[in-house]
């Protein structure tokens, strides 16, 4: 273990360790996994955070006015002593250096800090290794998409390929799917040649695709993806998540799409959106609110509160083909879904009381949304 001594400006580190934070495990039985790594070099310092099956790192390039490197080497700091102290020093540069083995000592102005480090050689470590596959992606539109589809991830274990995000290859298309078994979120992204053929399709854990997502700040950056070895690595600027893959066999959209519907109706989204949001104010604690619809344009939407009251809410639409129906559904996730579609027009598609209904954002018939109704009288 080499010993570390190295200035570097306040805002750059607290900013550093923002990111990696996110990564350090609230609990965790291995006590060096609540620590952040820090590397330093002759090319900047490095802050690494994370697991066996997730790992954010983040990269500081060395840069002369803002980062000074007398020693190089690494050390284990505990994550939210660092964080903490870093995030209230004032303005300008922090010196950070270890002394007598695994002491650190962190000094700004006339404050000195000193706390017990980790070995760092224990601390797991992003693999490296050759990557056969490799796309990049707009991160706006990545950030987009992954929001379009993480919210439908099942939170229980029991099937953890349900806790994943499909992420499926298709000559220059690419989808990603979420499903709780209950509702079900796909959404399809042309990214023309930049795909490589011979792509596999994986299954990413939803919780961590969704966490990078939020750290996209740089939306006119591009991220680099890449997969080998049963982990996928995802990499913008100067930020790295690498991430363990779910094994197992994911549902098959196509199973979960009805061949037939017996009505399908056309409407503005946001009016929709404000309208369920509103019926949602009575829905108790089921969220079960009644979809019907009449024969003179009118959607009604119904919800009732034992003791408390009821809501009858008529909304208009744009078409209507098929048969008038009646069907009961829970509220919050058909307004988590009308929040993703990303369109002024959408289609609800229904084969029968009972069935799996469809929602379609009309400019984009790739992409879909399905919800299971709910039994009730």
């Amino acid at each position: 273990m080499k010993p570390l001594f190295v200035e570097v400006s306040q805002k750059l580190l607290s900013n550093a360790l923002q990111y990696v934070t996110n990564a350090v495990p609230a609990r965790s039985i291995i006590p060096i996994l609540s620590g952040i790594k820090l590397k330093v070099g002759p090319c900047g310092m490095t802050l690494t955070a994370g697991t066996i099956d997730m790992m954010l790192q983040y990269e500081i390039p060395y840069e002369k006015d803002h980062m000074s490197v007398h020693e190089s080497g690494s050390m284990v700091i505990p994550a939210r002593l660092f964080t903490e102290i870093i995030r209230n020093l004032p303005i300008g540069l922090v010196t950070l250096e270890t002394k007598k083995g695994l002491n650190v000592v962190i000094r700004s102005g006339k404050a000195a800090y000193h706390l017990s480090g980790m070995d760092p050689e224990v601390y797991p470590q992003i693999s490296n290794f050759e990557y056969s596959q490799m796309i990049s992606l707009p991160n706006d539109q990545f950030r987009k998409i992954i929001k379009q589809v993480c919210f439908a991830i099942s939170s229980s274990d029991s099937r953890p390929v349900l806790t994943g995000v499909s992420c499926q290859f298709d000559n220059e298309n690419l989808r990603l799917v979420a499903t709780d078994g209950i509702r079900l979120a796909s959404r399809v992204i042309n990214v023309g040649n930049k795909l490589i053929k011979n792509f596999s399709n994986v299954i990413i854990p939803g919780k961590h695709l969704s966490n990078y997502s939020k750290m996209l700040h740089d939306e006119q950056a591009a991220t680099d993806i890449s997969i080998g070895d049963n982990k996928i690595t995802f990499k913008t600027n100067n930020l790295i998540m690498q991430s363990s893959l779910i094994e197992g066999t994911f549902p098959s959209l196509d199973k979960l799409t009805p061949d037939a519907f017996t009505t399908e109706i056309t409407f503005d989204s946001i009016i929709f959106l404000r309208s369920i949001e509103r019926a949602s104010l009575l829905a108790e604690e089921h969220n079960i609110v009644k979809l019907h619809i009449s024969s003179n344009n009118i959607i009604e939407l119904s919800s009732r509160a034992t003791g408390i009251g009821d809501v009858l809410e008529e909304v208009e639409f744009d078409e209507l083909y098929g048969d008038q129906i009646s069907v009961c559904f829970n509220i919050k996730y058909m307004i988590d879904i009308m929040r993703s579609v990303d369109c002024s027009k959408v289609k609800i598609r229904f084969s029968g009381k009972w069935n799996p209904i469809i929602v379609q954002p009309i400019d984009n018939q790739t992409s879909l949304y399905i919800m299971t109704p709910i039994r009730s009288h």
